[in-house]
């Protein structure tokens, strides 16, 4: 972030809109989240600090809300990691408080090399996470416990969006320029063009 520029918004990755219509920004090189009223009113900014401590990123590349249990998820690629926050609201303020580190940088079930998407199922509170690095998705609970990783039966794919919509996942494939799509368990892949 350049106060300079006055650009809050520096290197948007993610986007995200919770259940009262407010947006939701990733920025990425700036480490910050910001939030915006739908008319475009900036609401809120957090973090900014890069490091990998608690509250510390190294490339916030997306986030995601679960409106039922209050939970704002967010993706720190370069820490291989999700950091986890309660939301809290009175009026128009917002705040985060910090819950928990999902994951740390590594190749086994729970760890993450350059996580980059994030998406929920908001009935269950399940997090799938776009796992870059490993070639992979991997399935949490809501509290961060894995339950598995999956991916389609090829050498290679690359998961560059991440979305669940009516129990599928839906993965943007940016090395085989396709959508996958995954039943929320990750079986029966389907290539959708």
């Amino acid at each position: 972030y350049d106060p300079a520029m006055d650009e809050p918004t520096n290197e948007p990755y993610g986007v995200t809109v919770d259940s009262a219509d407010r947006i939701w920004v990733a920025n990425y090189k700036a480490n910050r989240v910001v939030v915006y009223h739908r008319d475009g009113q900036q609401l809120a900014e957090f973090f900014g600090e890069f490091g990998n401590g608690n509250e510390q990123f190294s490339g916030i590349s997306d986030l995601v809300v679960d409106r039922e249990r209050r939970h704002v998820y967010v993706v720190d690629s370069f820490n291989g990691r999700i950091q986890e926050f309660s939301l809290h609201e009175a009026g128009d303020t917002i705040s985060l408080q910090f819950l928990r580190v999902i994951g740390r940088y590594g190749s086994n079930l729970g760890e993450f090399s350059y996580p980059l998407n994030i998406a929920l199922d908001q009935a269950t509170g399940d997090i799938y996470v776009g796992d870059m690095g490993n070639q992979r998705i991997q399935r949490l609970t809501h509290d961060g416990k894995p339950i598995a990783a999956f991916a389609p039966d090829l050498a290679r794919w690359q998961v560059f969006g991440l979305a669940f919509h009516n129990n599928y996942v839906y993965a943007a494939d940016a090395y085989n320029n396709t959508i996958w799509r995954f039943n929320a368990d990750g079986s029966n892949p389907q290539r959708l063009g």
